[in-house]
C-alpha cells in the first residue's frame, strides 16, 4: 500500500523472478505462487515495493523438505516365539516423507481393531495369543511415493505351569478387598462434608485422581498387589529360589494367568481411543481430552495416559519397587542417602539473591505452563493396603506408602524418624504394552492432563470438567464467572458442586469463609499467584468471546467458545516459546530446539517422566520466599507482602485484599530468585512448606527427590550418557558441570558414589549456562520435550492449517503484558515484556502503548448468515466453512431447527413467504453446486486410490511366492502339475490346486496310462 501506488517486484538471489512458468505473480504483485515446488526452490525470496516516495523490502525464506518413500528405520524381528496367553506387541517403525500410514495383514486379510487385535500408529498388539494366532503378520508402511513391507512370523508354544498359578484366584480376591478398603478410607477422610481441612489435606485432595484416573490407577494397584501376594506365597512355600534374584513374575506366574489377573483387576476394561470420525470438528478444533490431535495415533498426548520415558526405569526389583525400598540395600557399594539429608546439606538455603534481569513472573508463568501439560495424581489411598495405617503414621515401606527417612542429626525435624509420603498413581499397562517378548512392563505413572499446550488450565482436560466450567445458559461462549471483585470485575466461580459440595479452602479459622475457586486445573487454589493467573485467563477468554460475538453475530455459543479457546491456546504457545522459553534454555538451547518446520505426525507430544518429575522442577530454584503485593504506585499494599507459607490456599485474599492487581504487579515488578551455587531452593520451600498445616513443615526438595525414586528415574550420570555429555566417574571430574567446589564436596560426602546422584539433584546442582536458568542436562530434557510439544501438535499456532496468515500476524504481536492490561482489575502501566526487569519507573508504559490483537481478522463472511442479521466483514468467504463446524454435535443445534409442528399456530408461523422460498431455493442451488464439486473430488480421489492400490498389489505380488512340496519356489501367476490329476497355481503367495474330475470307465478292467489322469478302457 502507498501513495502513489507502488510497483511490486520479486527477487531471488538478487535476480528478478519472471512472471511465467512455475512462478506466477498475482494480485498486482502482492502474492508469489510457486507451482510444483522443487528442492532447488529453497532460498530467500525478496518482495520489493517502489514508488516516487521511496522503496521498502520484505523477505521470506522458503524451506523445502525432501520426500521419500517409506523405509524401515531399525533392524526388524523376523520371528517371535511366545507362550499361550501372552500379549504380543509388534512394532513397524518406518520413516518416510510424507509420514507413512500403517496397516497389518495376516494370511491375506487386513486386521481390524477389536478384542483380538489393536493397531495404533506403528504398533500391533495381539491379545492373549493362542495356537490359531500363529502365522505371518505383514506390516505395510505407505505414502504417496510408495510403500515398504515387513513380515514377522509368530509361533505360539504351549504354556508351562508356574509355581504361583495355584495362588492366583485367592490373591486377586485379597488384593481387590485390600485396595478397595484403603480407597474407601481415604475418600471418607478427604471428602467428608463439613470437615475442616489443613493445607496438607487440600494438597492431597486436589491431587487425588479424577474418576477416570481412579479407575485406571485402582486396576493397576490391584494388579501389582495381586502379584506381590503371589510372590510372597511362593517364597513362603519355598517353591522358588528367591535369594539374590530380581523379581521375575514371568518365572512364577504363567502368561495366561497374568492375563487373568489383568482381566480380573480391571486392566482390560480400559477403553481404546475413539476413531476420530467427526472430521468436521477434528479438522478445526482440539478435543478437550487431547484425543484425535494425532489422527494416526489418536491417544498420543491425551489425558489419563502413561508418561513417556527417555530411559527405561530403574526399579529395585526390576518392576515396581523404587530405589531405597529395601532398607540397607547397597547401590554401587554404598547406601542411598535420605532425600531429607540431601535437601538439608545441598539444596536448602536461608539466603537468597534477587535476579536483576528476570522478574518473578518467569517463575509464575513456568508453573502455569507446567500445570497445563502435566499432573501426576497421587496414590488412590493414603493408607497402607495390608493394614490400613496412614502413610504419615508409619515409617515402613508398604504400598502405597514410601516415607522419607529423617536423619537423627536433623536440626528441625525432631521426635519423628520419617516424613509421610505416598506414591504416585500408575496407569494400567497390561493388555496393551506388557507381557510381550518374554518381558514385563514396568510401573508407569499417569498424566491426568493433555500433554499439549492447549489452555487446559482454563478449560479442563475432559468433557465433564469443560462442561462444568462453561456458561451454558447463554449463547455467548462464556466461561462461568463468580462474584464481582472490589474493582468491579468478575472473579473465578466458587466450586459449589465439587467433590465436597462447596469445597472449603478456609485453613485459618479467624478469616472469612470463602469456598475454593473452580478452574480448569484442580490446583488453582494452591498458592495466591497461581489463583491470580487462572482468574486472568478466565477473563481473557470471556473478553475474546465478546469481541468475536460483536464481529460475528451469527455465531452460536459453541462456535464462540471453540474459537476463543483456539485463540487462547495460540496466545499461550506464543508467549511460552517466544518470551519465556528463550530465557530458560538460553540462546544455545534455542538453536538446539531449531525453527518450526511444520507438523510432524510421527512425533509423540506426550510428556516424559524425566521432564515432569525432574527437569521442569528447575522452577523451584526461582521462587522467592516472599510474594510481593504492590499498589498502582508500585508500593507495598497496606495488607503487606506475604511470606510464601501464608500464600497457600488463601482465595479469600483475592476477594478481600485488593483483587488480582497487587499480586500481578508484584510478579512483573520484582525480580525472581536467582539460582546461585549455594542458593538453590529457599528455606520457605524446604523447611516451612505447609507449616500452617503441621507442627513440622514439609520439604519440597525432599519430596522431589523421593518422587524421582518413586517413578524409577535412573541416576544423573545415566542421562549424561544419553545426551552424549561427559560422564564423571569421580566427583572431582564434575568440576566442569558443577563448578562450585563446596557443592561437589557435599555431593561426595552425601552420595559416596557419582552414579548414585539423583537426576533432580544433579540437574539442580549444575552450573547455570549463559543466558539460561538450567545446566546442560536439564537443558537437553527441556529441549527434547518442548520440541515434541511443538512439532507433534497438529494445532500448533504456526501450523499453516490452524490460523490464516492475517490471524497469525496478529497472534505474533501478542504479549502477556496485553493480557494483564485487558484482563487485570485496573492495571494501567506495565513494561512491554513482563519477564524482564525495568531499570526505572519510566519504562512502565501506558497500556494504550502495548500492542493489541485485532480480532477483525476472525471475521467470518458468508452469503447467508442465518437469522442473526447483519455483521461486520473484511473478506468474502463461502458459507460452507462456517456451517461445517457450527453444529458439530446434535446438542449444539438450536431448538428451532429440529422442532416439530404441534399446533395450528405453529403451522401458520412455519409457512414461508414467497421471498423466503426464493431465497432458500437459491441457497439450495448453491449447496447443490457445492455437493457436485465434492462428489467430483471424491471420484477423482477414488480413481487415484484404486491406481495406487493396483500398483501396490502388483509390487506385493512380485515379492510373494509359493513353495512346492519339493521345496522349489513358484512366483505369483506360475502354474505347475503336482501329479497327473492335480494342477496348481501360485496366487498372492498362496498355492491353489485343482483336481481334474474323471468319469467312471464303462468297462470291467480300466487301465491307467502314463501321462494321463483318468483311467481308460
Amino acid at each position: 500500500m502507498g501513495e502513489p501506488t507502488p510497483l511490486i517486484s520479486w527477487y531471488k538471489n538478487n535476480d528478478p523472478i519472471p512472471n511465467n512458468g512455475r512462478f506466477t505473480i498475482l494480485d498486482s504483485g502482492r502474492t508469489l505462487r510457486i507451482s510444483r515446488v522443487e528442492a532447488a526452490d529453497r532460498d530467500v525470496y525478496v518482495c520489493r515495493a517502489e514508488s516516487a516516495a521511496g522503496r521498502m523490502e520484505a523477505q521470506a525464506e522458503l524451506q523445502v523438505s525432501s520426500q521419500t518413500a517409506p523405509t524401515f528405520n531399525q533392524r526388524r524381528v523376523d520371528e517371535i516365539e511366545v507362550e499361550e496367553g501372552t500379549d504380543v506387541q509388534v512394532d513397524c517403525a518406518a520413516d518416510g516423507q510424507p509420514a507413512p500410514i500403517f496397516r497389518w495383514i495376516k494370511d491375506g486379510v487386513t486386521l481390524r481393531n477389536g478384542r483380538k487385535y489393536h493397531s495404533e500408529g506403528i504398533q500391533l498388539t495381539i491379545r492373549r495369543a493362542i495356537q490359531s494366532d500363529e502365522g505371518l503378520y505383514e506390516c505395510f508402511a505407505e505414502n504417496t511415493l510408495g510403500f515398504a513391507r515387513h513380515a514377522v512370523r509368530l509361533r505360539v508354544t504351549t504354556a508351562v505351569v508356574r509355581p504361583g498359578d495355584q495362588f492366583v484366584n485367592n490373591a486377586i480376591q485379597t488384593a481387590t478387598e485390600r485396595v478397595n478398603a484403603a480407597i474407601n478410607i481415604t475418600r471418607s477422610e478427604l471428602f467428608q462434608r463439613g470437615r475442616t481441612h489443613n493445607v496438607q489435606d487440600l494438597m492431597t485432595l486436589f491431587r487425588y485422581p479424577s474418576a477416570e484416573s481412579l479407575e485406571l490407577a485402582r486396576a493397576e494397584e490391584i494388579f501389582e498387589e495381586t502379584l506381590e501376594l503371589i510372590y510372597k506365597h511362593v517364597a513362603e512355600g519355598h517353591q522358588y529360589n528367591l535369594t539374590g534374584h530380581e523379581l521375575s513374575y514371568q518365572e512364577i506366574v504363567s502368561p495366561a494367568h497374568l492375563a487373568l489377573i489383568a482381566n480380573m483387576s480391571g486392566c482390560f476394561r480400559r477403553t481404546f481411543p475413539q476413531r476420530c470420525t467427526n472430521m468436521c470438528f477434528h479438522k478445526k478444533y482440539r478435543t478437550l481430552d487431547g484425543t484425535c490431535n494425532n489422527l494416526q495415533s489418536p491417544s498420543w498426548g491425551s489425558s489419563n495416559s502413561a508418561l513417556q520415558r527417555l530411559l527405561p526405569p530403574e526399579y529395585e526389583n526390576g518392576f515396581n519397587s523404587p530405589k531405597g525400598w529395601t532398607r540397607g540395600r547397597l547401590y554401587h557399594g554404598v547406601h542411598l542417602p535420605s532425600p531429607r539429608l540431601v535437601s538439608s546439606v545441598i539444596l536448602s538455603t536461608e539466603l537468597t539473591t534477587t535476579d536483576d534481569h528476570d522478574t518473578h513472573m518467569v517463575m509464575q508463568w513456568g508453573q502455569f505452563v507446567d500445570h497445563d501439560i502435566g499432573l501426576t495424581p497421587q496414590s488412590v489411598s493414603q493408607h497402607v493396603f495390608n493394614d490400613g495405617r496412614r502413610c504419615n503414621e508409619t515409617c515402613t515401606n508398604s504400598y502405597p506408602c514410601f516415607p522419607i527417612p529423617v536423619p537423627a542429626s536433623d536440626q528441625r525435624v525432631q521426635g519423628q524418624s520419617c516424613l509421610g509420603f505416598h506414591r504416585s498413581s500408575a496407569t494400567c499397562n497390561t493388555g496393551t504394552t506388557s507381557i510381550f517378548f518374554k518381558t514385563f512392563s514396568h510401573r508407569q505413572q499417569l498424566n491426568a492432563l493433555t500433554s499439549y499446550i492447549d489452555g487446559s488450565t482454563v478449560y479442563g482436560s475432559d468433557d465433564n470438567m469443560a462442561e462444568r466450567l462453561r456458561d451454558l445458559n447463554h449463547e455467548h461462549g462464556h466461561l462461568l464467572v463468580g462474584s464481582l471483585s472490589q474493582q468491579g470485575k468478575r472473579l473465578l466461580p466458587y466450586d459449589f458442586h465439587g467433590i465436597l459440595g462447596a469445597t472449603d479452602c478456609q485453613i485459618e479459622s479467624s478469616k472469612r469463609y470463602i469456598p475454593c475457586f473452580l478452574a480448569g486445573d484442580s490446583r488453582v487454589n494452591e498458592q495466591l499467584a497461581l489463583t491470580v493467573m487462572h482468574t486472568l485467563w478466565m477473563r481473557e477468554h470471556n473478553r475474546i468471546a465478546d469481541e468475536l460475538r460483536e464481529i460475528n453475530p451469527h455465531w452460536d455459543g459453541n462456535m464462540l467458545y471453540h474459537e476463543a479457546r483456539k485463540i487462547i491456546g495460540g496466545m499461550m504457545q506464543h508467549i511460552t516459546y517466544t518470551a519465556w522459553l528463550p530465557r530458560i534454555i538460553g540462546p544455545e538451547g534455542m538453536k538446539m530446539l531449531g525453527e518450526y518446520q511444520g507438523y510432524n505426525p510421527t512425533v509423540d507430544s506426550s510428556v516424559t517422566n524425566e521432564f515432569t518429575t525432574a527437569a521442569m522442577r528447575f522452577g523451584h530454584s526461582l521462587i522467592q520466599p516472599i510474594l510481593f503485593r504492590l499498589n498502582s504506585s508500585f508500593q507495598q499494599v497496606p495488607e503487606g507482602n506475604l511470606p510464601l507459607h501464608h500464600a497457600f490456599f488463601t482465595p479469600w485474599r483475592v476477594v478481600e485484599e485488593g483483587g488480582v492487581d497487587p499480586v500481578l504487579r508484584g510478579l512483573f515488578a520484582q525480580g525472581a530468585k536467582k539460582k546461585m551455587p549455594s542458593e538453590i531452593m529457599n528455606s520457605e520451600l524446604t523447611e516451612r512448606l505447609f507449616a500452617l498445616a503441621n507442627k513440622i513443615g514439609q520439604d519440597l526438595a525432599s519430596l522431589n527427590i523421593q518422587r524421582g525414586r518413586d517413578h524409577g528415574l535412573p541416576s544423573y550420570t545415566e542421562y549424561r550418557k544419553l545426551f552424549n555429555l561427559t560422564v564423571a566417574t569421580r566427583f572431582e571430574e564434575l568440576r566442569n558441570e558443577i563448578q562450585d567446589r563446596e557443592t561437589r564436596a557435599n555431593l561426595e560426602l552425601i552420595y559416596g558414589n557419582v552414579e548414585n546422584i539423583d537426576l533432580f539433584v544433579g540437574g539442580m546442582a549444575e552450573t547455570t549456562l549463559p543466558g539460561a536458568k538450567v545446566g546442560p542436562t536439564f537443558r537437553h530434557i527441556l529441549v527434547d520435550q518442548f520440541r515434541r510439544l511443538r512439532d507433534g501438535d497438529r494445532f500448533w499456532y504456526e501450523n499453516t492449517m490452524v490460523f490464516s496468515p492475517d490471524q497469525l500476524v496478529q497472534l505474533k504481536q501478542f504479549s502477556l503484558a496485553r493480557v494483564i492490561c485487558d484482563s487485570g482489575d485496573d492495571v494501567t502501566h506495565v513494561q512491554r515484556d513482563v519477564f524482564t526487569m525495568v531499570k526505572s519507573r519510566d519504562e512502565y508504559l501506558p497500556c494504550r502503548n502495548i500492542p493489541q490483537i485485532d480480532l477483525k481478522m476472525w471475521s467470518d463472511c458468508c452469503m447467508d448468515c442465518g437469522k442473526a442479521g447483519d455483521f461486520r466483514s473484511i473478506t468474502n468467504h463461502f458459507r460452507r466453512r462456517r456451517d461445517s463446524t457450527r453444529f458439530s454435535y446434535q446438542s449444539d443445534k438450536p431448538e428451532s431447527e429440529h422442532k416439530t409442528v404441534t399446533s395450528l399456530g405453529d403451522f401458520r408461523s412455519s409457512v414461508y413467504s414467497k421471498h423466503e422460498v426464493d431465497t432458500q431455493m437459491q441457497e439450495m442451488k448453491l449447496r447443490m453446486r457445492e455437493m457436485e464439486t465434492l462428489v467430483d473430488d471424491m471420484e477423482h480421489a477414488m480413481k487415484k486410490m484404486k491406481k495406487n492400490m493396483a500398483t501396490m498389489m502388483s509390487h506385493a505380488a512380485k515379492e510373494m511366492f509359493c513353495m512346492e512340496d519339493s521345496g522349489e519356489k513358484r512366483m505369483h501367476g506360475d502354474k505347475w502339475s503336482r501329479d497327473d490329476c492335480t494342477v496348481c497355481r501360485c496366487k498372492m503367495g498362496k498355492t491353489r490346486c485343482k483336481t481334474v474330475p474323471c468319469p467312471t470307465p464303462n468297462c470291467p478292467f480300466p487301465k491307467k496310462m502314463p501321462g494321463q489322469c483318468c483311467m481308460v478302457c
